[in-house]
């Protein structure tokens, strides 16, 4: 609510940017929420810390974008309104340009965010993940079994054969 309070400019280009914003804030906000009723969970945790790092970013880029004279879009213009400078397009043509180009900078950056993400986890794993094998072996259980086994016929032998085997399980 803040953000969409916060905008001059609902409809312009400011308004796509501060649009997007706010879904960005809701992920974190949705994730913060859900951390609360899941304390332990990797992926909330991680989605939480990314929404956060991207909401950095894309104020960064916000920044750079509406207030750099050379980045901003092809027939759209600073226009100083009410104090405060604010993009303002030509025509209905340059401003659905302009809101194209916002939206796949927000795309391009989202990949960015995720491509980043993935390699610093693939390069935890590798330093940090555990290298060692978490099973047995199966020569060493095999050989288990054949213990086993003999166990058994010597319980059989020790009672006799009119008798119930007894299983002893050793372990």
């Amino acid at each position: 609510l803040l953000f969409h309070l916060h905008s001059a400019d609902h409809d312009g280009v400011e308004g796509q940017f501060h649009w997007l914003l706010q879904l960005v804030v809701f992920v974190s906000l949705s994730s913060t929420l859900l951390g609360i009723a899941l304390p332990r969970s990797f992926v909330v945790s991680l989605v939480r810390s990314l929404s956060i790092v991207y909401q950095g970013g894309w104020l960064i880029v916000m920044g750079f974008e509406l207030w750099t004279p050379a980045l901003i879009p092809k027939g759209c213009f600073l226009n100083l309104e009410e104090g405060h400078q604010v993009v303002r397009c030509d025509g209905e043509e340059s401003l659905h340009r302009a809101k194209a180009l916002v939206n796949i900078h927000f795309s391009w950056f989202f990949i960015l965010v995720a491509i980043l993400a993935t390699s610093f986890y693939i390069f935890m794993m590798t330093v940090h993940g555990d290298d060692k094998a978490n099973y047995m072996p199966l020569t060493e259980d095999a050989e288990a079994q054949k213990i086993d086994e003999k166990s058994i016929e010597m319980h059989r032998c020790v009672l006799g054969d009119d008798t119930k085997a007894i299983y002893h399980m050793e372990r």
